[in-house]
């Protein structure tokens, strides 16, 4: 490391030689590192031995160890919204026909499940889930959003809805 750092403190003072210009009869300019008839010296600025980062240095904090570390960015925020059905409708099918549907803000891969009750029935790419043959009653529903390693990352708010279908026993 330490020839390396001498290579570039004197590769400036090895490199700086006199250069000399000379112009042909036809117009062409040519320049040497020898002088020659008609050659004029030609003066140069030194070379400078330092270089430009494009990028803001990076700020650090000291951390309770006595070294720099550099701040950890700040955590992403999602927002996990079920928009259909809304809460506390009551839905009127005799198939069950379920149909729940949901959006998570910023997107990002992952896996969507939709609980009934508490418990998982689907597990899709995307927030929007077709049930059928729900039972009738009340059912809570909630969509959770989980990363590809399995975290829940987020989750929507319970939302309450009522199945009615028609009874068998009434004819």
């Amino acid at each position: 490391m330490r020839y390396l750092l001498l290579l570039f403190i004197t590769l400036p003072m090895i490199c700086h030689a006199t250069v000399y210009k000379r112009v042909l009869p036809n117009g062409q300019v040519v320049y040497t590192d020898k002088p020659g008839p008609q050659s004029t010296e030609v003066k140069l600025k030194p070379l400078s031995a330092t270089m430009s980062s494009p990028q803001p240095p990076l700020t650090t904090q000291i951390g309770a160890s006595g070294r720099n570390q550099t701040p950890p960015p700040p955590p992403k925020v999602y927002q996990l919204t079920l928009l259909s059905p809304t809460n506390d409708v009551t839905i009127r099918n005799n198939e069950g026909l379920l149909k729940v549907s949901g959006r998570l803000q910023p997107a990002s891969p992952g896996v969507f499940e939709l609980l009934l009750n508490g418990a998982v029935v689907d597990t899709q790419n995307q927030p929007h889930f077709t049930l059928t043959d729900t039972p009738r009653g009340s059912h809570r529903l909630q969509i959770q959003f989980k990363d590809k390693s399995g975290k829940l990352i987020a989750s929507s708010p319970i939302t309450t809805v009522h199945m009615h279908r028609a009874s068998v026993l009434n004819r």
